[in-house]
């Protein structure tokens, strides 16, 4: 028992020590900043941006991970933003059109599947459209979509913006 508690207060010492030194890196670190912050008071940090911050910036980001055992490059997060699909009223057809193949390619829609996600989101003018182009039609691919929709665009159908 006695050589337990031996052994423990070994591994106390041990980690105060390591906590000591680490407490005198973080203010060298600290004071280094305060000293570059008063050089270049006019630098929102005190830092001047370089040409290769971004680069330098990277290549720490690899070597933090590199250590970490996480031999990626590309930075993940865990996570990916909820993205919503943009509805379309007939109004501002070149925006949404660039909005939706942005919303494709993010969420790598099939080219089977863009004209029924995007016939859910049309609203309006373009829905009352929709319904009537449809009729009839099998299937419908998105660029001969986007064609006649820009076609009907142009004869009146849907009112321009």
């Amino acid at each position: 028992m006695l050589h337990l508690k031996d052994i423990m207060e070994d591994r106390v010492s041990s980690l105060e020590q390591k906590l000591e030194e680490q407490s005198l890196v973080l203010g060298e670190n600290l004071q280094m900043m305060k000293d570059k912050k008063k050089q270049n008071p006019k630098s929102p940090e005190g830092f001047i941006r370089h040409e290769n911050a971004d680069e330098e910036s990277e290549n720490l980001y690899r070597e933090d991970n590199s250590k970490h055992g996480n031999t990626s490059h590309s930075r993940t997060f865990g996570f990916s933003p909820k993205l919503e699909f943009p509805s379309f009223d007939g109004n501002n057809p070149k925006v949404w059109m660039k909005k939706c193949l942005k919303f494709f390619n993010l969420c790598k829609i099939s080219y089977e599947q863009r004209v029924d996600i995007a016939s859910m989101y049309l609203v309006g003018k373009a829905e009352s459209w929709f319904h009537i182009y449809i009729v009839g039609k099998t299937q419908v691919v998105w660029e001969e979509f986007i064609i006649d929709l820009c076609a009907s665009i142009n004869r009146g159908r849907i009112e321009k913006c």
